[in-house]
C-alpha cells in the first residue's frame, strides 16, 4: 500500500518525525533522560559493546529505527481506518449494490497505531544484542472523509490534525520512554489510494446474502456521521 498526499506533509515519515529528515536529530537518543538505562542494558548484554561510544551507538540505533520506520503518516492513518465499522459497513453496501459509491464523514476522532522495530547491534558481523522498541503513534483528527466503491476504500481526506509519536525501549526492568515528538498539521491531507484497499471479502458478502437476504433499502440503517467514535487502535504490520 502506498498513500500520498496533496499536502506538503505528504513526505513526512514516522522515522523523519522521530529523528528529522536525513536523521539530522539522530543524537536525540543520547539526550533522552532514559539513555543511561538503555546504555546500561547494552553493557549488561555484551562486554564488547562497552567499548563503543554513546554517540556511535545512539546514531546507529537512531538510523536503524528511522530506516525501519520509513513509512508515511498517511499510511499509518490508513492502518487505523481500514477496520473501522462505519467504513466496513459502507464497503459491504457498495458490494451489495454494484455501482454504488459511499462517502463517509468522521467528526473529531483519534487513531492509534503501534509498531515494534527491532535493532540488531553487530560487531564484525556478529550480533551482540537485539534492542526491542515500541513506537506508538496517535493522531487526533478534526475531520476525515472516506470514499468507498466496490468494497474498497478509494480515498481519505482529512482536515487539520495533530500527531504524537512516542518511542520506548523495551528493557528487562520495563519499558522506558526515549523520545516523544509532536507535530501539528493545519492543512488538508488528501490520501488517494489508487485502485483502492479492500475492506471486506466479496465472497463473504455473497455468502451472507444467500443465507440472509438483504433488507429493502428503506429498512436499512442509513449511513451517518461518526460523531461519537471511540479511539481506533490498530496494530500495524511489521516493517519490511
Amino acid at each position: 500500500m502506498s498513500a500520498h498526499s496533496q499536502s506538503s506533509q505528504s513526505s513526512l515519515t514516522l522515522g523523519a518525525l522521530l529523528f528529522g529528515h536525513e536523521n539530522e536529530d539522530a543524537g536525540a537518543l543520547q539526550l533522552s533522560p532514559s539513555w543511561d538505562e538503555f546504555e546500561a542494558s547494552l553493557a549488561g548484554a555484551s562486554a564488547e559493546l562497552v567499548g563503543m561510544t554513546s554517540e556511535t551507538v545512539g546514531r546507529e540505533v537512531a538510523t536503524a529505527i528511522a530506516d525501519a520506520e520509513n513509512i508515511e503518516l498517511g499510511d499509518l492513518m490508513i492502518y487505523g481506518w481500514r477496520t473501522h465499522r462505519h467504513l466496513v459497513e459502507a464497503a459491504r453496501r457498495t458490494l451489495q449494490e454494484p455501482g454504488k459509491k459511499e462517502v463517509i464523514r468522521f467528526a473529531s476522532h483519534r487513531l492509534t497505531t503501534t509498531r515494534h522495530p527491532v535493532v540488531d547491534l553487530t560487531v564484525s558481523g556478529v550480533r551482540l544484542y537485539s534492542a526491542h522498541f515500541t513506537v506508538t503513534v496517535t493522531f487526533d483528527l478534526d475531520l476525515a472523509v472516506g470514499v468507498i466503491e466496490q468494497g474498497r476504500l478509494m480515498k481519505m481526506t482529512t482536515g487539520g490534525f495533530s500527531v504524537v509519536a512516542v518511542l520506548e525501549a523495551e528493557l528487562p526492568a520495563g519499558d522506558v520512554e526515549m523520545i516523544r515528538r509532536k507535530r501539528q498539521v493545519n492543512s488538508r491531507l488528501v490520501i488517494p489510494l489508487g485502485r483502492g484497499i479492500p475492506l471486506i471479502d466479496p465472497e463473504q458478502v455473497k455468502q451472507a446474502d444467500v443465507v440472509a437476504p438483504r433488507q429493502p433499502p428503506d429498512a436499512a440503517e442509513p449511513p451517518g456521521d461518526a460523531t461519537d467514535l471511540p479511539p481506533i487502535v490498530a496494530q500495524a504490520p511489521p516493517a519490511g
